[in-house]
């Protein structure tokens, strides 16, 4: 039933449902990349911090970079969260 002439509620919600898919993985993806990068970051802080002290300015470098991208994984976590959110939703109209 994905003609969209004779069920274009159809073919819409399953191209809705298509789409959602893919955002769903890109942002996933993004999630997953930025939690390595803000543990890499994390582990440079603390081994800065172990180095060189909380003054050093290395040290003070190295917490900026971390908080930065606990930021960045923190908003894709969200992004990827809202659109698992959209493809259930989507799913759920594309199965009525």
């Amino acid at each position: 039933n994905n003609n969209p002439v004779t069920h274009p509620v159809n073919a819409y919600n399953n191209h809705e449902v298509k789409e959602d898919m893919k955002d769903s993985q890109e942002n996933g993806q993004k999630a997953s990349e930025s939690k390595a990068a803000y543990k890499q970051a994390k582990s440079d802080y603390e081994k800065s911090l172990k180095d060189n002290g909380a003054d050093s300015s290395v040290t003070k470098d190295a917490k900026t970079r971390m908080l930065d991208a606990k930021k960045d994984m923190r908003s894709y976590n969200k992004t990827a969260m809202k659109a698992k959110h959209e493809l259930k939703k989507d799913e759920m109209n594309a199965h009525q």
